[in-house]
């Protein structure tokens, strides 16, 4: 509506554009219907729930040791947080702990761009979730499997490497929800409670994880499936 580069002519081709993908265009007027709507539509906690639930168990993977037990929405703040920790449980040193979380990393990058371009090329981000959950279902089911000790140390870091997979979830939920949220008082609403939602799996996710279950952390761990598990059903 505002950017100088365009003529008139232009404009209107783009606003016809928006129009036809039921978009909305900026209006910066408030309007308390929209924010009714938002609260009493499905879609708006589904995507509360699914960026809680995945935000929780991300946390918990991605911080450093230094932090200790903290964890990004509830499996996000989990994983994220307690990763680290997580890998020394299964028997490496600090020095190695660190290096091992170097793959976590890279899977990351590539979860995150390949999830991206799938979701581009099929025009489906719900399937795309539904995919990058399966290798991280997998991953905390093994990590509650498998025994701890010197010859479970490489499926251990496999299962842990599967997780990771989670972050590639993250950002198609908050594209998901803007665009696919029409009006734009509703879509700032549903994009605050999205907000709330991350918030609350970051205070949840570090609550789960405690030293005093080592190595086996079985309470983070159950919660994380479970929360992989729940992301399923929501997409569905």
């Amino acid at each position: 509506m505002e950017a100088k580069f365009w003529r008139q002519g232009e404009r209107d081709v783009a606003i016809e554009r928006l129009r036809a993908n039921q978009m909305g265009i900026i209006s910066r007027k408030w309007r308390w219907d929209h924010v009714l709507e938002a609260f009493l539509d499905p879609k708006t906690w589904c995507w509360f729930f699914l960026v809680m639930g995945i935000s929780y168990v991300s946390h918990c993977v991605q911080s450093s040791e230094s932090i200790r037990l903290t964890i990004n929405s509830i499996p996000s703040g989990g994983i994220g947080t307690f990763g680290p920790l997580i890998v020394q449980s299964f028997g490496f040193d600090k020095f190695k702990t660190i290096l091992f979380n170097i793959p976590f990393g890279v899977v990351n990058i590539i979860a995150i761009l390949g999830g991206g371009w799938l979701a581009t090329h099929i025009k489906s981000k719900g399937i795309v979730i539904a995919i990058l959950a399966l290798p991280c279902i997998l991953g905390a089911a093994m990590l509650l499997g498998l025994k701890r000790g010197p010859g479970s140390k490489g499926p251990l870091l496999f299962a842990y490497y599967c997780t990771s997979f989670l972050s590639g979830i993250t950002p198609l939920i908050y594209t998901w929800h803007v665009q696919n949220t029409a009006g734009d008082t509703k879509r700032k609403v549903t994009t605050g409670l999205v907000f709330v939602g991350m918030c609350t799996g970051n205070i949840i996710g570090p609550l789960l994880y405690s030293t005093e279950e080592k190595p086996y952390y079985r309470t983070g761990l159950i919660s994380n499936l479970a929360m992989f598990v729940f992301v399923e059903v929501l997409v569905g």
